[in-house]
């Protein structure tokens, strides 16, 4: 599912994380399975076009303790990682002192949620992204290859795969 009603200024160009969080924002059911797409495209849009002192720290809340442990021991290597109730990124711009909590859409309040886990490392995020029967399947995986195209990010890594697709690759590894 494409859509086409993004504009775009500098010849093209996002140039401000704002312009990012909005493209990303316009995505259909975005908040619906793909929140933690949506931090990991912003995170490496950061990594490859603002200051050297930006650093991001992906921020997952949930409202139950089950996937809280689950995701705190794959922090520490200990397991694979899950889905969250909502992930967003912290991100500190030292060069400016500034610091936000985000989503694609607004702030992210951790205090909404009962459990909070943080953490820098994109390859946990990209492990629990890729459990793909974890998340809500609202979200259209294949706008995965739009938002990589509109931001001029790498996202391949990414599987796009229907739910259920990946459930008949689970299913034939048995």
């Amino acid at each position: 599912m494409y859509f086409y009603f993004i504009t775009f200024k500098n010849n093209g160009m996002l140039t401000t994380l704002e312009e990012v969080r909005e493209v990303i924002r316009n995505v259909p059911d975005i908040n619906q399975g793909g929140c933690g797409i949506a931090a990991l495209a912003i995170s490496r849009w950061i990594n490859k076009n603002m200051y050297v002192r930006t650093k991001v720290v992906f921020v997952l809340g949930y409202d139950d303790s089950y996937r809280f442990k689950i995701n705190n021991k794959a922090i520490l290597k200990e397991e694979d990682p899950t889905s969250a109730t909502h992930i967003g990124l912290i991100i500190y711009d030292e060069a400016a002192g500034d610091q936000k909590i985000i989503d694609c859409r607004k702030t992210f309040y951790m205090t909404n949620y009962e459990y909070t886990n943080t953490f820098a490392d994109p390859r946990i995020l990209l492990k629990a992204i890729n459990k793909i029967g974890k998340w809500n399947s609202d979200f259209d995986r294949s706008n995965v290859a739009y938002i990589a195209k509109l931001l001029d990010i790498d996202l391949s890594d990414v599987d796009c795969r229907t739910e259920s697709e990946y459930d008949k690759s689970l299913k034939a590894c048995e």
